[in-house]
C-alpha cells in the first residue's frame, strides 16, 4: 500500500504522495470535467456507434486519464448505481487507480432542459428554485438539499452543479427559472441553507460538493440575451448594481461552498477586463480569491475552449473576448486567471503542450490538481462528526415544515480488501454504491431545533410544504444528449458536449 492509499494518514500527506507519483498526462486529465452518457441497462458506453461516437468511456478514463464527469440523461436509480460501480472499477484498473468523481445538473424538479437540468424521473419531485424562493423558508430549502444529498449519494453523484444563485434582475433573461429570484437577501439565506444541506458543516464522506454558479452573477445580461450565444455575450450592470449581484455569493462562501463556476458573460462598461469571466483574472483571482477569500475549486462553465456541433449545429466556443486566441492560448489564459478545471472539455493534450513548451509551469498545474485531490480526499476520508446529519440553518419565522421524509438507500462503503471488487473513492479506499432493492429506512433523528431568526421585513412568509413523490418505481428511458451529435477531431476543433450549467 502506498501512503496515498492509506485512509488513516492526514489528507494533505496523502495528496502530496499521490501528486508526486503522477505523470504530467495524469495531472492534465484532472483539469477536465466533461460529460458522459450511459446505456439504459446501467452499462458504460464502451463501443462507438452512430448514437455514441468516440471517445467512449474507456477512452476517456483509461486513455485520456480523465476522472471528473457530468452524467447526461435520465435513467433508473438502480441502473445509475450499476453504472457508477462499473465506471469506478474501470478507473481502478488505471496505473494509480484514481477514482472517478461524478456530477450532475439539477434532477429534482420538472424542467427537462438537456444541459441545464433534468426532470425528477427516479428522484423525488420538488418545486423549482423559484417555487422554493416563493415559499421563502431556509429550513425547507435545507431539507430539500439534504434529500438531494442522500438521493445523489445513493447512485454515486459526489458533486452538484448547483445551486444557481444569479439574481433575476433582467425580466427577459431566459435562466430565471433556475434562480431564487431577484431578492439578494433572500437568495443569500436560501443558498446558505442549500450548501449546508448538501455538504454539512464541512466536506466529509456523506457530503455532496456544491458547485455554486454563476459567479459573479449572471442575471444582468444586456437586453436579457443568453451568453451561450455570441449575440448575448455582453454583461452589464445597470444602475451601478454590481455589488448587489455579489451578495448571494458572499453568503455561499461564508457557508463553505467548495466549488464555484464563473459565468460565460463578458463584462462591458466596468473596470474589469472585457473578457468572459472564465478568462478574467481580475474576477477569479482578484475578486473571488483575494477579496472574498474563496479557497475552493473554480471550474469554468461548459465549452470555453473548443467549437462543438450540438444537435447537428456547430456552436463556437464561448470564448468571449478571446475568440481570436487558439485553443491552447485560451486554456493558458484561463489558468493564468485562476481557473482549476475546464467544464465540458476533454483535451488534456493541450495542457501537456503548454507545460512542455514552457508557457505554463508545472507548479501551476500542481496547484489546481492539489485542490482537486484534496476535495476528493476530504469527501472520502473525513471522519468529522456531523457530516452525516448536516447542521440545520436558522428557520424563518412562522414557516412550519412537514415531517421528514425517509431517505433512499444510501451509498455503502466497503472495506479496502483484496476480496472486494475495487470501486475506488478518493486516494485508495473503495466505495460501492448499493444496488439492492431494500425497504426504505427511517430518517435519522433531527438535531435540536434551531434558534429562530427573522428578516428585516418582519413579515411572515407564505407557509407551504414542498410536495415530494418518493413512491415512483418506474424506470424512465434514457433521454437524448448533445454528445451523440459529434465526432472526434483535432484538439483545436474537437467537438465536445456542452452543458448550459
Amino acid at each position: 500500500m502506498h501512503p496515498y492509499q492509506d485512509p488513516s494518514l492526514p489528507v494533505d500527506a496523502r495528496v502530496e504522495d499521490l501528486l508526486a507519483r503522477m505523470t504530467l498526462e495524469e495531472k492534465a486529465g484532472q483539469l477536465f470535467h466533461t460529460m458522459l452518457t450511459m446505456n439504459a441497462d446501467g452499462t458504460p458506453v464502451t463501443e462507438a456507434d452512430g448514437e455514441n461516437p468516440e471517445p467512449t468511456t474507456p477512452q476517456l478514463v483509461q486513455d485520456l486519464k480523465l476522472t471528473h464527469f457530468n452524467l447526461l440523461g435520465s435513467y433508473g436509480a438502480r441502473e445509475m448505481a450499476l453504472w457508477h460501480n462499473a465506471v469506478q472499477e474501470m478507473a481502478a484498473s488505471t496505473r494509480l487507480g484514481i477514482p472517478v468523481s461524478l456530477s450532475t445538473d439539477p434532477r429534482h424538479s420538472f424542467t427537462d432542459n438537456i444541459g441545464a437540468s433534468f426532470n425528477a424521473g427516479a428522484f423525488s419531485a420538488w418545486p423549482e428554485a423559484l417555487g422554493l424562493a416563493a415559499i421563502g423558508d431556509p429550513e425547507l430549502v435545507f431539507r430539500f438539499a439534504d434529500t438531494v444529498r442522500r438521493e445523489y449519494l445513493s447512485v454515486g453523484f459526489r458533486t452538484a452543479l448547483h445551486p444557481q444563485i444569479d439574481l433575476a434582475t433582467e425580466p427577459r433573461w431566459s435562466r430565471q427559472s433556475g434562480t431564487f429570484g431577484s431578492d439578494a437577501k433572500l437568495t443569500g439565506e436560501l443558498v446558505q441553507a442549500y450548501v449546508r444541506g448538501l455538504q454539512g458543516p464541512e466536506l466529509g464522506p456523506n457530503s455532496v460538493a456544491a458547485m455554486v454558479k454563476h459567479f459573479p452573477g449572471g442575471g444582468p445580461q444586456k437586453d436579457g440575451e443568453d451568453p451561450h450565444f455570441p449575440h448575448g455575450k455582453e454583461q452589464v450592470y445597470p444602475g451601478g448594481m454590481r455589488d448587489h449581484h455579489l451578495e448571494p455569493f458572499k453568503a455561499a462562501i461564508a457557508a463553505g461552498c467548495s466549488q464555484m463556476m464563473p459565468y460565460y458573460g463578458q463584462p462591458v462598461g466596468t473596470d474589469w477586463e472585457e473578457v468572459g469571466f472564465g478568462f478574467n483574472k481580475g474576477v477569479i483571482t482578484g475578486l473571488l480569491r483575494e477579496e472574498l477569500g474563496f479557497t475552493g475549486i473554480v471550474c469554468t462553465d461548459w465549452g470555453l475552449l473548443t467549437d462543438a456541433p450540438i444537435f447537428g449545429e456547430t456552436h463556437e466556443a464561448r470564448a468571449w473576448g478571446v475568440e481570436h486566441l487558439s485553443v491552447a492560448e485560451r486554456a493558458a489564459k484561463a489558468l493564468d486567471a485562476g481557473a482549476d478545471q475546464f467544464g465540458g472539455e476533454e483535451c488534456p493534450e493541450v495542457i501537456v503542450e503548454l507545460v512542455s513548451a514552457g508557457r505554463i509551469p508545472e507548479a501551476r498545474i500542481d496547484a489546481s490538481v492539489r485542490r482537486l485531490l484534496r476535495r476528493s480526499s476530504s469527501s472520502a476520508s473525513s471522519t468529522s462528526a456531523g457530516t452525516s446529519t448536516p447542521t440545520r440553518p436558522p428557520r424563518r419565522s412562522a414557516a412550519p415544515t412537514s415531517p421528514p421524509r425517509a431517505p433512499p438507500p444510501s451509498a455503502a462503503r466497503s472495506p479496502c480488501s483484496p476480496t472486494a471488487p475495487p470501486s475506488p473513492d478518493a486516494l485508495g479506499c473503495t466505495w460501492r454504491t448499493s444496488t439492492r432493492r431494500s425497504p426504505r429506512r427511517t430518517a435519522s433523528p433531527p438535531p435540536p431545533p434551531p434558534t429562530p431568526t427573522s428578516r428585516s421585513s418582519g413579515s411572515a412568509p407564505r407557509t407551504k410544504s414542498a410536495r415530494t413523490s418518493s413512491s415512483r418505481s418506474s424506470t424512465p428511458a434514457a433521454s437524448p444528449s448533445p454528445r451523440r451529435n459529434w465526432t472526434a477531431s483535432s484538439p483545436s476543433s474537437r467537438p465536445s458536449p456542452r452543458s448550459s450549467a
